[in-house]
């Protein structure tokens, strides 16, 4: 009888071990980014708070993929860093379940499935946008839709002609963690609203920034290259919400072109958060222009020089309206599976507060496993 037994173990542990080969494989990626920050300013007005700061972060992206009876496909993505070691999930998120068929993706992200693809579709600098890299001085470049849980749709490459793939998403709720299975959608409390100006020395009124609850989030983007060198691609995000409240929207359009070793881009962007209409100073818009130069000098070294600026501007002009630019210039170096990068980047009105102007010069280190 204890043989049979330990047969019959036997073969049920064989059976989950086959099972678990054709559900698919488990794959392990990752990256560890050393940095070193200097921060510095020309004025007591645009005195800086910071001091120099040396760090690394970490991610860890697990992978897996595998195919179902019927033809489709899936793959799981989740990844580990160390910004949410102090959040419930144990350090997780960016978490993606996508099914593939031959008319498309349908893709279930929590905390992940971004479609703001043109915010920084321009973007041509050798290491990554001035004002998506370090401080960044408070630019504005708007809200992704993978700050919430979301069901997304994605068109097959190939199918539509001049590359043109278009993807779609939607978030029923605030809802943007790890979440169990059973847990129910939250209304949001504006990340479009609250989150756009913080500093105090903005000279911006709590008015201003008063939280706004959503309903719901929707988000596109369509991208093509319709010849050699270009890509094009456009978004769009509504924010849904009570009758009581303005329209929150934003869009982007940016455009990129290869020639040689040389890359050139330029994007626009409209943003405009949710406001009182009866608030006079209160955010009617930002207008956001970006663009840029890089050059490949050989396989190994890249550089650039960007220049992006963001115009405020007020439901009236009792305030001064304020313009936030952010120029880099960056080289960067790939030794195999590392890369170091080097930027300066220079801010003037530093979080729309006028000559706030500020420096900050980045040295950072990245190793690819």
């Amino acid at each position: 009888m204890k043989t049979i037994n330990k047969l019959l173990v036997a073969i049920v542990l064989s059976a989950s071990l086959i099972s678990s080969a054709f559900a698919g494989e488990l794959t392990v990626t990752g990256t560890a980014k050393a940095s070193y920050a200097i921060n510095s300013s020309d004025s007591s007005t645009g005195a800086v708070d910071k001091a120099q700061g040396l760090g690394i972060s970490n991610e860890i992206s697990f992978l897996s993929s595998g195919e179902l009876d019927n033809g489709m496909t899936w793959a799981w993505q989740a990844n580990m860093d160390q910004a949410n070691n102090t959040t419930s999930g144990g350090g997780i998120d960016d978490v993606q379940l996508t099914f593939g068929t031959s008319y498309g993706n349908i893709q279930l992200n929590q905390n992940a499935g971004s479609l703001r693809a043109a915010a920084l579709g321009w973007d041509v600098s050798a290491f990554g946008a001035g004002t998506d890299n370090g401080d960044g001085g408070g630019f504005v470049l708007g809200t992704e839709l993978s700050a919430y849980n979301n069901i997304a749709y994605h068109t097959p490459a190939g199918l539509l002609p001049f590359g043109i793939v278009a993807k779609i998403g939607y978030a029923p709720s605030a809802d943007g963690g790890v979440s169990d299975f059973k847990a129910s959608g939250t209304q949001n409390t504006a990340k479009n609203g609250s989150a756009w100006i913080t500093n105090s020395s903005t000279g911006l009124t709590t008015a201003r920034t008063t939280a706004t609850v959503f309903d719901d989030v929707t988000q596109a983007t369509i991208s093509a290259a319709p010849i050699d060198g270009l890509t094009v691609s456009i978004d769009y995000t509504d924010f849904g919400h009570p009758k009581s409240h303005n329209d929150a929207e934003e869009g982007h359009i940016s455009a990129k072109y290869a020639f040689g070793p040389v890359t050139v881009g330029y994007g626009r962007g409209w943003i405009s958060p949710e406001n009182d209409s009866k608030d006079a100073d209160a955010v009617e818009s930002f207008k956001n222009t970006s663009m840029g130069i890089g050059f490949k000098v050989n396989d190994a070294l890249s550089l650039s020089y960007t220049k992006e600026k963001s115009e405020l501007n007020l439901n009236t002009s009792s305030t001064k309206e304020v313009d936030l630019e952010v120029s880099s210039i960056q080289a960067a170096y790939n030794i195999g599976g590392a890369t170091v990068a080097v930027s300066q980047d220079n801010i003037d009105n530093a979080n729309y507060a006028l000559n706030k102007d500020t420096k900050e010069t980045l040295i950072t280190l990245v190793m690819a496993f």
